[in-house]
């Protein structure tokens, strides 16, 4: 894995290294087999967006050394310093190789959080094993979207780290 330091710039419409990324990332077929109950085209969905530009602001765009890898949609509890992770997307060349895991590190980290919740969907078995890989466990699972809900205590990680 490539070294560096990872950046999570909340995504701009304008920018065209983000929409390129974005762009990327929704015609990725792994990535449409798990969100193809959305049924939008690209275009549709920047609109839709830009419709919810108060949602920008939990659309970040990772990178490392000012290159794209893919984005993040989060948000943070102000009050239970609790970070809910909706999704993490990386694209294709990223994947497999370390990056997952290093990302959730580090934006935990990043964020100061003392608990993460992650939703996962049932046919995403790289993510799956990522959560159990950190030491997420299942709190709920929702049949009818087909998600499993993993929450994780950030100490878990941190005695993790200690003990390596």
């Amino acid at each position: 894995m490539e070294e560096g330091n990872f950046t999570y710039d909340v995504v701009d419409l304008n920018n065209p290294t983000h929409v390129e990324c974005l762009k990327k990332l929704w015609h990725d077929p792994e990535v449409q087999r798990w969100t193809n109950r959305f049924h939008l085209y690209f275009e549709d969905y920047l609109t839709e967006l830009l419709q919810k530009s108060y949602a920008l602001s939990s659309y970040r765009i990772i990178s490392l050394n000012n290159k794209p890898l893919g984005y993040i949609n989060s948000d943070v509890d102000a009050n239970t310093k609790t970070l809910y992770i909706h999704f993490i997307v990386l694209l294709e060349e990223y994947r497999g190789k370390g990056f997952g895991k290093a990302v959730h590190l580090d934006y935990i980290d990043s964020l100061k959080a003392k608990e993460v919740r992650v939703e996962i969907h049932e046919s995403n078995l790289a993510s799956r094993a990522l959560a159990a890989s950190l030491g997420f466990e299942e709190y709920k699972k929702d049949q009818e979207e087909g998600n499993t809900y993993y929450k994780l205590d950030v100490d878990k990680i941190n005695n993790m780290r200690r003990n390596k």
